[in-house]
């Protein structure tokens, strides 16, 4: 659109799947067929939340009331997101947000690269850190160093995207000629960081990010 142009972008439709298997008794199989459905309609990307494990002390979550109880079921986001990918052809894939730190870096970049080439270049990928420190515990994980990890998986990926050998040495990760294929089809696989908007998550925005995914529905604490 250039300047002073009256004609309206178009609008693209992201599409949650959370708690999509309610609709269906619990079942979330039914949820690829909804998937399909939503591609015929025109919708443009369609997102997973994600949790690996969950601790008790849901009290904490800090932003608000904890909306689902222990048992609810956190289908895995890369997994569901392929499977997703095999029944159809256009739709771009998501996730607000994968817990990136509780995957190691190298085996992150590889799966974000194979889903990519699967879905021949659909991935549209929302990463953040995560807020319960059992469910880091739980993983194996130093909750404290989650935002180091990251930075440093946002700096692998990129490398292992597009250099080979890697050589490179972060504050929790190093990387000593290091080979990995496939890349992703897409030149720039696009990353959306779901953090808060501090200055240092600002700050990574935009040095690794694509976009930005707000963490509150509140329209004054987006803006």
């Amino acid at each position: 659109m250039t300047a002073g142009s009256t004609e309206a972008l178009p609008m693209r439709v992201s599409m949650g799947l959370f708690g999509l298997q309610q609709w269906f008794g619990g079942d979330f199989a039914p949820v690829l067929e909804l998937a399909v459905v939503a591609e015929r309609c025109g919708v443009h990307q369609l997102s997973l939340t994600d949790h690996v494990a969950m601790g008790e002390h849901v009290e904490r979550y800090p932003y608000g009331r904890f909306p689902v109880p222990l048992d609810y079921p956190w289908y895995e986001p890369l997994v569901t997101l392929a499977a997703i990918a095999g029944a159809t052809s256009r739709i771009r894939l998501s996730a607000g947000v994968l817990i990136a730190p509780l995957r190691p870096a190298v085996l992150l970049a590889k799966q974000l690269a194979t889903l990519d080439v699967l879905s021949r270049g659909r991935v549209d990928i929302g990463l953040g850190t995560g807020w319960q420190r059992e469910e880091f515990d739980a993983s194996g994980v130093d909750f404290t160093e989650r935002y180091a990890i990251l930075d440093d998986q946002l700096e692998a990926c990129r490398r292992l995207w597009s250099e080979a050998p890697v050589i490179w040495q972060g504050r929790t990760l190093a990387l000593d000629r290091i080979h990995q294929w496939p890349r992703p089809v897409q030149p720039r696989l696009p990353i959306w960081l779901g953090l808060a908007p501090t200055p240092r998550n600002c700050q990574r925005i935009a040095d690794f990010g694509d976009g930005w995914i707000p963490i509150s529905g509140s329209p004054e604490k987006i803006v």
